[in-house]
């Protein structure tokens, strides 16, 4: 009877195009259940965001066009793709930030609607790595960091690290909670 109620959960959170409030809120809801209703079934879900020596406990969620990495608050890591496309509340002040790819290789960085900073990338290169997993890895001039996706050896995503502002470290999403 849980699996069906958090299925039945899920089914509405992965039905629209984007995060709306009502979803995030939905997924709040479940989150907050302090009697651990869906606690083993969230589990598989789970990835730990690392940034600015804090972790917090994320979960996916897969939207039309990409996934969504949520907590129970507002903060949200929205993918499309292979790019890292949006992220709320994670700056101070609660700032948005966007990043769009444009002329197929330059990285847009917007923050609450602005264009600050625009940066070329070269494409995303496949490196093996030991015990065969790999990883996916983008350079962009200028920035300090590089985009990585690292693969494990059943092919699943394994690790996430991505540039968010340029003026501040790279995320770090880590499967599991």
């Amino acid at each position: 009877m849980r699996l069906l109620l958090f299925g039945l959960a899920f089914t509405g959170l992965l039905s629209g195009c984007s995060i709306s409030f009502p979803q995030v809120e939905a997924f709040r809801s479940i989150l907050a259940r302090s009697d651990d209703t869906f606690g083993s079934e969230l589990q598989q879900f789970a990835w730990t965001l690392e940034w600015q020596g804090a972790r917090t406990l994320m979960y996916a969620v897969t939207v039309e066009g990409g996934t969504a990495f949520v907590d129970g608050s507002e903060r949200r890591l929205i993918f499309a793709g292979l790019q890292l496309a949006l992220a709320t509340d994670l700056l101070p002040r609660g700032r948005e930030i966007s990043i769009e790819v444009v002329r197929k290789d330059t990285l847009r960085f917007r923050e609450n609607g602005y264009v600050f900073s625009e940066f070329p990338c070269g494409p995303w290169q496949l490196t093996p790595l030991a015990g065969g997993a790999s990883e996916l890895v983008q350079d962009c001039d200028g920035l300090d960091a590089a985009n990585r996706r690292t693969i494990d050896a059943d092919g699943q995503v394994a690790r996430l690290e991505y540039v968010l502002h340029p003026d501040y470290p790279p995320i770090v999403l880590r499967r599991g909670g």
